[in-house]
């Protein structure tokens, strides 16, 4: 009768500790959000169309491994440019950046040099270059990725996002912006917005002319 007993409050402790271990976990999720994970459709990449503004030759992604292998200031000359902040803000936001398939050639390539050692050829990065998305990088101090949205903005409108990716554990936070909703006469403006008290905010100049090729 007592082991009875025993087993069945055993059981009963088992039970409970699994619940309580099962709403920790859920409380943790629907705090931080799920760390690393991409919000968005899937994107299928596609680098075909020459009449993009960021559009790459044969020549043009030669050109930009061979900086990339022999260069380490890559994103150097992607940063957008701040506009309006304040001292309070300055301590969340790094920086921004713009990936255009120039940068990607560049980064890739840095990679493969490192790792292995050698060049790559165009037809090993094509795979990785995008004509369909734009990606704005927005990097965090502190891992603050998760406190903040991003939006950019464009002729007093929001663009919509296509895919949205935090990573790092809230370093980094990614918005791939669909080519053909931007204009790429006009410049953007890239808003690094408070979750909680929007009028904390951020703000950056995507001027698109100045990354062409």
């Amino acid at each position: 009768m007592l082991k009875k007993m025993f087993i069945s409050m055993m059981t009963m402790t088992i039970l409970i500790i699994s619940g309580f271990m099962f709403l920790f976990q859920g409380s943790v999720d629907g705090t931080l959000g799920m760390p690393d994970s991409p919000i968005g459709e899937k994107m299928e990449k596609s680098f075909e169309d020459e009449s993009y503004v960021y559009y790459l030759n044969d020549e043009q992604i030669l050109s930009a491994i061979e900086k990339g292998v022999t260069s380490t200031e890559l994103i150097d000359d992607f940063l957008l440019d701040k506009s309006e902040v304040t001292e309070l803000q300055e301590t969340d936001v790094a920086f921004a950046y713009v990936e255009t398939p120039y940068l990607t050639v560049l980064k890739e390539s840095r990679n493969i040099f490192d790792r292995y050692g050698r060049r790559p050829v165009p037809q090993e990065l094509k795979p990785e270059l995008m004509d369909q998305f734009l990606p704005v990088h927005i990097r965090f101090y502190e891992n603050k990725g998760y406190v903040y949205n991003v939006k950019v903005l464009q002729e007093d409108h929001e663009v919509e996002y296509f895919r949205r990716e935090t990573r790092g554990s809230g370093s980094m936070k990614t918005l791939y912006v669909k080519v053909d909703d931007l204009d790429f006469s006009e410049r953007a403006i890239v808003q690094v917005e408070d979750k909680i008290d929007p009028s904390i905010n951020h703000s950056f100049y995507l001027d698109f002319q100045i990354y062409k090729p």
